[in-house]
């Protein structure tokens, strides 16, 4: 079982997994978070992405990583124009994705 810990510093934060830094972000780095659940089948798991780069790659940090309601603290601290209403965008219906943008703007593709 891979244990996960978030590590937040002033100048951003980092994961850990089994002991190991698997993540490094920066606040300042940061173009885009999104809130969603993943359905678990008999739960609903609280997912954060963040995007860097004008690319549609997120880099996730679900709630059963120790920190996570830190990590959300931090963004509400850090990056302003933060969604301090997620949850409630997020959270119902039950078992739905909800993708909701939190903090900055989303990617833009073609066509749209």
């Amino acid at each position: 079982m891979k244990e996960r810990k978030v590590v937040i510093e002033s100048t951003g934060f980092w994961v850990l997994t089994n002991q190991q830094t698997t993540l490094t972000l920066l606040w300042s780095d940061l173009k885009e978070v999104v809130a969603f659940k993943q359905d678990m089948f008999t739960y609903d798991n609280l997912v954060f992405g963040f995007r860097i780069e004008e690319k549609d790659e997120y880099h996730f940090v679900d709630e059963e990583a120790t920190g996570f309601y830190d990590l959300e603290s931090a963004l509400v601290q850090h990056l302003e124009g933060f969604d301090q209403d997620w949850m409630e965008k997020v959270a119902l219906p039950a078992f739905a994705m909800n993708w909701h943008t939190v903090y900055g703007s989303p990617l833009k593709v073609a066509g749209d």
